[in-house]
C-alpha cells in the first residue's frame, strides 16, 4: 500500500552535562502517516526507518537508524531521532530527512530539517556590552568579563540597575535561595567595592547588618531588636531610647513633656513618675500612701511596721493581719516556722474560736496528726471551742466537689447524693465500682433491718481470696450464700436453703453431683442431658448434583451436644430431574457425618427408566439416619450423586435432633462404603427381647437416678450454714 508522510514538528532536545553546558545529539521528530488518499493509517505499532542526507534526493544517507516498533496513534507518530544511533553530524550545511515505512521505498520529498539543530553547534554570543556564554559568568551593560554569574552594569545616567515588574495583582516576589542549609539567603549593596549593607537570614530571624554591624533583626516570632541580635520582646533596644514632646492621643502611648514623662491612658495623660517629677510627700512611720487622682495621702488601712503586714490595724500581729471592726472579728494570716502556710478566721470568742485552712510542707516522715500524715498535706481545721460546722447551699443549686477539674461528688437540692455522676437518682448513687477495704484492712458491707439484726452482707472470703456474700431469711437462718473461694479451691460455691430443701451448684465438682436440687425438682441429670435441635433450611436456590463418582453436598448442618449420647439427621429435599427418552437415568441420596462418603445403608437410590417420557419431574426424597456421638460439636451432611441425567435439589432441608439416652438396641449409622442389602423382618421373639432390653435399662436409669437425689438431699440436710 502506498504512504504517504506529513512533517508535524521538529523540536530540538537539550540536556544539561555535569560540568559543562553541553547540548545533546537528539532531535525530536513527529509525523503523520496516511495512505495514498490521505486518510490515516490504521493504529499499531509499525517499524519505520529513518536516513539523513546532504542532498534532496538520491545520494548517499550520512546517517541512519531503524526504530522497529513506532506507535501510530489516529496517523501521529513521534521518535526521537539519535536514541537507537548516535547522531553525530557536524550541522553545519542543509540536511534532508527520508523516511521509510518496513519494507516499502523510501517516501517523497524529503523533509529539508529545519534550523533548529543547528543549535549543537552553538557555543555562546557575545555583543558589544553583553557576553551569554555556553558556560561561564554572563554581563549585561559594560561588563564583557563578568567576575561573577550574573553582573549587570546600569547605564550612568541612571540608578536602576535591574528593573522587575511583576504581573500578578496580588504581589509579586524575588527570592535569593541559598544553595545549601547552612548557607545564608541574602541582599544587599556594595560601596566603594566593600559590602556596605547586607540583608540576610539565618535561624529564621530577618536580620540587616551595615558595615558588617548588625543593627536590626526580626524575629519569627514577631519580636524586633535594634542592635540586639536575638530579640527578646516584641521591641528590644539595645540601648536607650529618646521619646519626643508630642504625640497623638493613642491609648498606650508615652511622651516627655519636657519635665515629665507622661502615657495616654485613652482619655487623659497620667504622670508616669508619681507626681508630675516632683517627689513623693513625706510619710508617717509604718503607713501607705493613698492617691486620690490628684495627690498622695497617707493611710493605715495597709500598715507595714518591717515585719508585718497589717489591713485595718496598726498592730499587726502575724505576717498578715487584717482585722475588721464591730461583730466582724479578726481574719489572721499566718506562716509557721516549719513550712507550714494557714489562713485563720477568728473571732473574739476565744483562743480556740477559729477556723483554719491549712498547708503542710514535707516535713519528717512519719510525723501525723491524728493519724494523717503532715507531708504536704492541705487541710480545713476547726478549733475546739469553734462549734458545730455547717456547708451550706442557700440556693436549689447543689453542692459539688471535683478534683484535676473533673466533677466527682454532687449533692442536689432534694438531698441526693452522686459519686461519679451528676445526676443522682437515689439518696445514694454510685456510678462506678465501692471499693471496701484496703490493702492493709478487709472490708465489708453489712445491711441491717429496724431490729439491728443482720440481713444480708458482702465481705472477703476468711478461708482464702475471693468474696463471700449472704442473704439472711431470717435472724438465725441463711437463704442464700455465694462463697467465691470455697474452702479455698479457688472454685465458686452456691447455696440456697429453705424450710423444706435446699440447692447447691458446687463448681469445684464435675459431672452431676455440681448441681444439687430437691427431690420435687427436676433431675440435674435431665437438666444437663436434654434433648436439643439444629436445622437447615433454604427453600429458593437449587443445587445440582454431580455424576459419579463425585459427591455433591446438598445440605449442611452442625450441632453441639453437651454429653455423649445420639443425632438423628433427617434430610428432605424435592429432587427435579430433566428426562429424556431413551436416556437411563439414576441418582443416590443419603445422610453422613462425612462429607465425601455415603454411609453403607444410606444411598438411597431414585432412578428413571430409559423409555419414561421425555420431560421435568419432580420428586420428594427422604433421608434419615441415627449417629453415636460424644460430647462436643458434630457436623452432618444431606449427599447426592448421579448416574446418568440431570439432578437438581430444592427446598433442601436438614434437621439434627440429640437425643441423650437410649430405650433399646441402637444399631447407628456409619459413614462407609456399601450397597443397599434387603433385610430380612425381625422375629416375634426378636422383637420381644428388645423390648424387654428397652424397658430394663429406663428402670435402672430411674433407680438409679433416685439413689443420687437420696444422697444428695441427705448431705444438703447435714450441711451447716456458714456465718
Amino acid at each position: 500500500m502506498k504512504r504517504s508522510i506529513l512533517p508535524a514538528l521538529v523540536l530540538v532536545a537539550v540536556l544539561a552535562c555535569p560540568g559543562a553546558a553541553e547540548i545533546a545529539d537528539a532531535v525530536s521528530y513527529q509525523g503523520v502517516l496516511t495512505d495514498a488518499g490521505g486518510v490515516a493509517v490504521p493504529d499499531g505499532a509499525y517499524p519505520i526507518t529513518f536516513r539523513i542526507y546532504n542532498v534532496a534526493s538520491g545520494g548517499t544517507p550520512l546517517w541512519e537508524e531503524t526504530h522497529p516498533s513506532v506507535q501510530v496513534t489516529k496517523g501521529i507518530f513521534g521518535v526521537m531521532l539519535g536514541s537507537v544511533m548516535k547522531l553525530d553530524l557536524p550541522f553545519d550545511a542543509r540536511y534532508y530527512l527520508g523516511v521509510s515505512v518496513g519494507a516499502e521505498a523510501e517516501l517523497a520529498p524529503r523533509v529539508e530539517l529545519s534550523a533548529t539543530p543547528y543549535a549543537f553547534a552553538a557555543k555562546g554570543v557575545h555583543g558589544e556590552s553583553n557576553i551569554f556564554p555556553s558556560s561561564g559568568n554572563v554581563g549585561i551593560g559594560t561588563s564583557t568579563s563578568p567576575g561573577y554569574p550574573l553582573v549587570v552594569t546600569g547605564e550612568s545616567d541612571t540608578q536602576v540597575g535591574i528593573l522587575y515588574n511583576g504581573h500578578n495583582g496580588s504581589y509579586s516576589s524575588i527570592y535569593v535561595n541559598a544553595a545549601e542549609s547552612s548557607s545564608r539567603p541574602a541582599i544587599g549593596y556594595m560601596r566603594g567595592g566593600l559590602r556596605a549593607m547586607t540583608l540576610f537570614d539565618t535561624d529564621d530571624h530577618f536580620r540587616t547588618r551595615i558595615d558588617g554591624v548588625n543593627l536590626l533583626s526580626l524575629a519569627p516570632d514577631g519580636d524586633y531588636g535594634i542592635g540586639v541580635y536575638s530579640p527578646l520582646e516584641k521591641l528590644d533596644v539595645a540601648g536607650a531610647v529618646r521619646l519626643g514632646t508630642t504625640a497623638n492621643t493613642h491609648a498606650g502611648t508615652i511622651r516627655w513633656t519636657g519635665s515629665d514623662f507622661e502615657g495616654y491612658d485613652g482619655s487623659n495623660w497620667q504622670s508616669l513618675t508619681g507626681s508630675g517629677g516632683g517627689a513623693l510627700p513625706p510619710g508617717i512611720l509604718g503607713m501607705t500612701l493613698r492617691h486620690d487622682g490628684m495627690e498622695w495621702h497617707q493611710t493605715s488601712n495597709l500598715y507595714n511596721d518591717g515585719i508585718h503586714i497589717g489591713i485595718g490595724t496598726t498592730s499587726p500581729a502575724t505576717d498578715v493581719h487584717v482585722s475588721g471592726t464591730g461583730t466582724v472579728g479578726e481574719r489572721i494570716s499566718t506562716a509557721s516556722t516549719n513550712g507550714r502556710s494557714e489562713i485563720d478566721l477568728k473571732t473574739p470568742g476565744g483562743d480556740y474560736d477559729y477556723l483554719r485552712l491549712a498547708k503542710y510542707a514535707a516535713e519528717a516522715v512519719g510525723t501525723t496528726a491524728n493519724g494523717i500524715p503532715l507531708a504536704n498535706l492541705s487541710m480545713i481545721h476547726a478549733g475546739t471551742a469553734a462549734g458545730p460546722m455547717l456547708i451550706d447551699v442557700m440556693t436549689a443549686d447543689p453542692l459539688m466537689f471535683a478534683t484535676g477539674n473533673v466533677e466527682r461528688m454532687r449533692l442536689d437540692a432534694t438531698g441526693n447524693l452522686g459519686l461519679g455522676t451528676t445526676e443522682p437518682a437515689a439518696r445514694l448513687h454510685v456510678d462506678e465500682d465501692v471499693r471496701i477495704g484496703a490493702a492493709s484492712r478487709n472490708g465489708s458491707l453489712t445491711l441491717y433491718d429496724e431490729l439491728e439484726q443482720t440481713t444480708a452482707a458482702l465481705m472477703y472470703d476468711v478461708n482464702g481470696e475471693g468474696g463471700y456474700f449472704y442473704v439472711k431469711r431470717d435472724p438465725t437462718y441463711t437463704a442464700f450464700r455465694v462463697d467465691g473461694n470455697y474452702n479455698g479451691t479457688g472454685d465458686p460455691l452456691v447455696s440456697i436453703f429453705g424450710t423444706g430443701g435446699s440447692a447447691v451448684f458446687d463448681l469445684g465438682t464435675t459431672g452431676d453431683d455440681a448441681v444439687r436440687l430437691p427431690a420435687s425438682s427436676i433431675s440435674n441429670a435431665e437438666i444437663v442431658n436434654e434433648a436439643g435441635a439444629a436445622s437447615f433450611e433454604e427453600g429458593g436456590l437449587g443445587v445440582t448434583i454431580e455424576a459419579s463418582p463425585a459427591i455433591t453436598v446438598i445440605a449442611s448442618q452442625s450441632i453441639t451436644v453437651p454429653t455423649s449420647g445420639y443425632v438423628l439427621a433427617i434430610a428432605t429435599c424435592q429432587a427435579q430431574i430433566g428426562h429424556v427418552t431413551g436416556e437411563t437415568m439414576g441418582a443416590n441420596f443419603g445422610v453422613s457425618n462425612n462429607a465425601s462418603i455415603f454411609p453403607a445403608n444410606q444411598d438411597v437410590y431414585l432412578g428413571f427408566a430409559g423409555n419414561s417420557p421425555t420431560g421435568t419431574y419432580n420428586v420428594p426424597v427422604t433421608c434419615s439416619g441415627l449417629f453415636q456421638v460424644s460430647a462436643g460439636t458434630r457436623n452432618y451432611y444431606m449427599l447426592g450423586t448421579t448416574f446418568g441425567g440431570t439432578y437438581l435439589a430444592y427446598d433442601r432441608q436438614l434437621s439434627l435432633v440429640f437425643i441423650p439416652t437410649a430405650y433399646g438396641t441402637v444399631e447407628p449409622t456409619i459413614a462407609g462404603p456399601g450397597e443397599d442389602v434387603p433385610g430380612e423382618p425381625m422375629t416375634a421373639a426378636e422383637l420381644d427381647a428388645q423390648r424387654a432390653a428397652s424397658i430394663a435399662a429406663n428402670v435402672a436409669r430411674m433407680e438409679r437416678e433416685l439413689a443420687e437425689l437420696r444422697a444428695q438431699v441427705e448431705s444438703l440436710r447435714q450441711e451447716e450454714p456458714v456465718e
